[in-house]
């Protein structure tokens, strides 16, 4: 199954997108966002905040370790190798 997670926006209270990775085509990141979203590890995004927004456009965040856009994490330790470079987003 794809990983699919609902966040919630802590100014208006409300569910607003789904975010979900492909499992088939990179499933080390889909797994990787699958279980920082359910700290299932001990951390994750859970009350991390957003670095960079756009309105209208995008969303920048997950940096649960420096909060800044500098740092991050995965499961499989600080880095973990590019798993696709030929599909477009």
């Amino acid at each position: 199954p794809i990983p699919c997670v609902p966040w919630q926006s802590q100014t208006s209270g409300q569910y607003q997108r789904r975010v979900h990775g492909d499992a088939d085509i990179v499933p080390k990141t889909a797994e990787n966002f699958r279980a920082l979203c359910t700290m299932e590890k001990g951390f994750g995004y859970k009350e991390c905040p957003f670095h960079r927004v756009i309105p209208d456009f995008m969303l920048q965040g997950g940096d649960f370790t420096n909060r800044n856009g500098t740092g991050g994490k995965s499961i499989y330790g600080e880095k973990f190798a590019d798993e696709n470079f030929t599909s477009t987003h």
